[in-house]
């Protein structure tokens, strides 16, 4: 039960950290043709980009603790449903479009998942 939450925890902070690193770039009002002190400069004064970066150094350590505990095997699908909440997200925060074949495909994601779970 500690490993699953640790795999929600892990799924949730990198899908949430996906979402906030799209809204920081589409704010950040720097083009991305060169790194110079302003793209940074803008990087760090940008909430929404820090708070993503933070989200996935979250998830990474999750990432390892699982790593660490669990079978990779059984781990690394688990993973792949921070797809469907970056897709779910993006709907609700972003206004993005779900397409009917994007449904189908949360849909297999979610089965594949559980198939696998339970083997």
């Amino acid at each position: 039960m500690k490993n699953f939450l640790n795999l929600t925890i892990c799924i949730i902070t990198a899908g949430v950290g996906q979402v906030l690193l799209k809204v920081g770039m589409t704010r950040t009002p720097v083009a991305l043709s060169s790194v110079n002190l302003k793209l940074l400069e803008s990087f760090l004064k940008n909430g929404y980009l820090i708070t993503g970066i933070s989200l996935y150094i979250i998830s990474f350590i999750f990432w390892l603790y699982i790593l660490s505990n669990v079978r990779l095997s059984y781990a690394y699908p688990f993973i792949s449903l921070s797809y469907p909440l970056v897709i779910i997200l993006s709907y609700l925060i972003l206004k993005e479009p779900i397409s009917n074949l994007t449904i189908i495909g949360i849909f297999l994601i979610c089965i594949g998942v559980v198939f696998i779970g339970i083997s």
